[in-house]
C-alpha cells in the first residue's frame, strides 16, 4: 500500500509535479460532477505522458456500472479502484480480480469503527486492498475539504486492524503530521488541502504535504 497519494490530478503537468515532489499514488477522478475529474481518454493520455514505475495509480469511481469501471481501470492502467458511492458487496464483487479501496465517510470515531465493520463484513475476500476514511457530507462524495476528528480514531483495532487504512480529508501541508501522529494511518490522501483553485494543484504545497507526511510516518516507525 502507498503512504501518500494525492487525488484529483487533471493534467500531465500537476501529476509530473506530484511525482517529482515524492508522492506514492496519483489519484484520477472519474466521477463527472466533480470539479476534479477527468475523462478516460485524459487518463490515458496522462499515464503515457508520465514514466514513473514506483508510481501507484487510482481511479475513484461513485455508483458506477462494474463494465465501465472495469474497460477505464485497464485503458489508464490503474493499479487500484476507490469506490466513494454507495456500492454494496455484490456489486464490489463483481469487479474482483481488481485491487479495491473502499471509502467510508464517517462523522466521528464511533461511526467509523460502525462503517468498518460492516464494510469489511460484507467485502468479498480477496480483492479489499485498502479503506479509506473520509469526513462524511450530506451532498459531496469526497473531496469537501472537512476533517476528521483525528484524536478520536484511535489506535487501529479489530476488523480495522486488519486491512490498510488511509486517511483523507481537509488534509494539508500546516496539519497533515499532527493528523499522521493522532490517527496512526497506514497512508494519508489530500486533494483540496494542496490546491490554488479547485482542480489546480499547487507545487510548493505538493512538496510540503509530502515533506511533512513522511516525516511523520518516520516517526511512528521509531
Amino acid at each position: 500500500m502507498f503512504r501518500i497519494k494525492v487525488c484529483g490530478i487533471r493534467g500531465a503537468a500537476d501529476a509530473i509535479a506530484a511525482r517529482d515532489a515524492g508522492v506514492d499514488a496519483i489519484g484520477l477522478n472519474f466521477h463527472a460532477p466533480s470539479p476534479r475529474s477527468i475523462d478516460e481518454a485524459a487518463a490515458e493520455a496522462m499515464r503515457r505522458a508520465v514514466p514513473g514505475d514506483f508510481l501507484e495509480w487510482v481511479g475513484v469511481f461513485v455508483n458506477d456500472e462494474p463494465d465501465r469501471i472495469r474497460r477505464v481501470a485497464r485503458r489508464a492502467g490503474l493499479n487500484h479502484v476507490q469506490l466513494h458511492g454507495d456500492e454494496d458487496a455484490e456489486r464490489i464483487a463483481e469487479l474482483a480480480p481488481l485491487s479495491v479501496i473502499r471509502a467510508v465517510r464517517v462523522r466521528d470515531g464511533e461511526s467509523l469503527m460502525d462503517a468498518v465493520e460492516r464494510t469489511i463484513g460484507t467485502m468479498p475476500p480477496g480483492n479489499l486492498a485498502g479503506l479509506l476514511a473520509d469526513f462524511h457530507h450530506d451532498r459531496l462524495f469526497g473531496g469537501s475539504g472537512r476533517s476528521l476528528a483525528w484524536n478520536e480514531l484511535g489506535a487501529p483495532s479489530g476488523a480495522w486492524g486488519r486491512v490498510p487504512w488511509i486517511l483523507a480529508g481537509g488534509l494539508t501541508p500546516a496539519n497533515v503530521a499532527v493528523a499522521v501522529q493522532m490517527a496512526k494511518p497506514h497512508a494519508v490522501d489530500t486533494a483540496s488541502g494542496v490546491e490554488s483553485a479547485p482542480g489546480n494543484k499547487d507545487s510548493d504545497a505538493m512538496r510540503a504535504f509530502v515533506r511533512a507526511a513522511r516525516s511523520a510516518f518516520g516517526t511512528l516507525s521509531e
